[in-house]
């Protein structure tokens, strides 16, 4: 980050997106996490650019919302309990103790794609910590075809970060335990399904 805007290369890596560039977050041998900027909507040639040279031209559709939580291992959604800790079950990670979410508690989901914003967010910069930005529509989230409670407000993007959203919702207090679909949705618009992990 330079005087407080994102990088649009990294590492020698760019990406542009209708002939505009992108504005780069994370660069490894097998992934690039970017963040678009105002491209609007419809098909658009996407490139990247390394030291090796250019990419070859593919097409994108960009759509207002395109939601998704990211994952841990095995299908599961990156889900924290309050203290940031996985909510995900033990063994997810070898060597590391962790706990599933709990019937009652409250997690928070991690994902990408939820779309405009209450401001609107500004582009090319860490989402500001001196605002809440949260999602324009309504998220909607179910566990095994059940709603959950979505916090009001609560699904937003997170300070600090770049294109990163987080939603917390309460886990049902009569839920047994198990193995859950978890889905939501904005404005129609489903993720894909995931499965959280649910222990007393």
């Amino acid at each position: 980050i330079g005087n407080g805007n994102l990088p649009i290369v990294l590492d020698g890596v760019s990406v542009t997106f209708g002939g505009q560039t992108a504005y780069v977050a994370y660069v490894s041998a097998a992934q690039l996490n970017v963040l678009l900027p105002n491209v609007g909507f419809g098909q658009l040639q996407a490139t990247v650019t390394t030291p090796a040279g250019t990419s070859a031209p593919v097409t994108i559709d960009s759509q207002q919302y395109s939601p998704a939580f990211l994952l841990w291992p095995n299908g599961q959604p990156l889900a924290t309990h309050l203290d940031y800790t996985p909510a995900a079950q033990n063994g997810t990670f070898p060597g590391t103790t962790t706990v599933p979410a709990k019937p009652g508690e409250m997690i928070i989901l991690w994902g990408v794609g939820f779309g405009p914003t209450s401001p609107s967010a500004p582009f090319g910069i860490p989402t500001p910590a001196t605002t809440m930005y949260s999602t324009a529509s309504t998220v909607n989230v179910t566990l095994n075809g059940a709603t959950v409670q979505v916090y009001t407000g609560a699904a937003a993007l997170v300070e600090n970060s770049a294109g990163l959203y987080q939603v917390a919702i309460t886990v049902p207090v009569d839920i047994p335990n198990g193995d859950y679909a978890l889905l939501a949705s904005i404005s129609g618009v489903p993720t894909p399904a995931s499965s959280l992990t649910i222990h007393n």
